[in-house]
């Protein structure tokens, strides 16, 4: 299973990434971004947030010759609306992990235990996409020893 520990880390990390998203757009009407690889018939990359306004393009800029467009791509690709959905379906899967390992408490059904694992092992999968963060090596560690006991 996973512990309280992890799964405030993974709350936590997941909390930033929506107010990071918000503060993209503080009105949130321009949370959905685009790329746009032309300017008057000119190849040139800009991310946009608002197709009818140039004045809401950022210009990408590749680190590497000849990667801009493909920046441009990325950027647009994990918008801040693409962030706050991601957010959201990783909470429900928190959701279902809690009511699953109840279930499993409760029932004791291998079914339910199982379901209720290969949920803990999905969200420990996304929690270790912040292992660079400070808090990580704690919050996986009490995994860790949860599962050690359990």
């Amino acid at each position: 299973m996973i512990s309280e520990e992890e799964l405030a880390f993974l709350r936590a990390r997941l909390g930033e990434a929506e107010a990071v998203a918000r503060a993209t757009s503080p009105s949130g009407l321009r949370l959905s971004w685009h790329a746009s690889h032309e300017e008057d018939g000119t190849p040139a990359h800009w991310v946009l947030s608002d197709p009818a306004n140039l004045s809401a393009a950022a210009q990408a800029m590749g680190l590497e010759r000849g990667t801009g467009a493909a920046v441009a791509d990325h950027i647009a690709l994990n918008d801040p609306q693409s962030a706050l959905r991601e957010a959201a379906i990783w909470r429900g899967l928190m959701l279902g992990y809690s009511t699953a390992a109840l279930d499993a408490k409760h029932a004791g059904t291998e079914r339910a235990t199982g379901f209720a694992m290969a949920l803990a092992a999905a969200l420990r999968m996304k929690a270790f996409q912040y292992r660079e963060h400070p808090d990580y090596a704690a919050a996986a560690e009490a995994s860790n020893a949860l599962t050690e006991v359990g």
